[in-house]
């Protein structure tokens, strides 16, 4: 059995491969909320239909909606607990 280094766990050393792949040009790496979103064939033709008026790319407009989704059900659940 190996013994790791102190801070030296297989999520940092993932962390680092996730940052240096992302520095590359020819490579990215994405997220599985942005995968999953890709599996949407309705949201996905949707982003691309509105890539010119919004100026952005399509994953841009996914992970917009992604950030909307999770901040609307953060404040969803924190009005919850205020009102528990």
């Amino acid at each position: 059995m190996s013994r790791q280094a102190h801070g030296d766990s297989p999520l940092s050393r993932a962390c680092v491969s996730i940052q240096l792949m992302n520095s590359r040009p020819d490579c990215v790496v994405i997220d599985a909320a942005l995968r999953f979103a890709r599996s949407n064939p309705e949201l996905v033709r949707y982003a691309y239909e509105h890539t010119g008026a919004a100026g952005a790319s399509v994953d841009d407009l996914l992970r917009d909606a992604i950030d909307r989704v999770v901040a609307s059900r953060s404040q969803s659940s924190q009005q919850l607990i205020s009102l528990g």
